[in-house]
């Protein structure tokens, strides 16, 4: 596999796409405990458990090098929101 370097900015832009994707599969009924069991590697080659979680990782990196490419740049996200309580 080709080695890709991603800047923060693009890694951040990939791993939302990759949640979206991970969240629409699973009937956006998804829970951070699913993903991250979901994306552990804990098979001998260091993928992931789920095999669809490392092609929807892989979607979300080439759709950020694409935008990239095509200079198509994400807003970056807006104020955050804290709960306060």
């Amino acid at each position: 596999m080709k080695e890709t370097r991603l800047s923060p900015e693009d890694a951040f832009c990939a791993m939302c796409r990759f949640l979206q994707a991970y969240y629409d599969r699973s009937g956006q009924a998804g829970d951070l405990a699913g993903v991250l069991g979901d994306i552990q590697p804990l098979r001998s080659d260091g993928l992931p458990a789920d095999p669809a979680a490392w092609q929807d990782w892989l979607d979300a990196v080439k759709a950020v090098e694409t935008d990239r490419r095509h200079a198509i740049r994400v807003p970056p996200p807006g104020p955050r929101h804290r709960s306060t309580g």
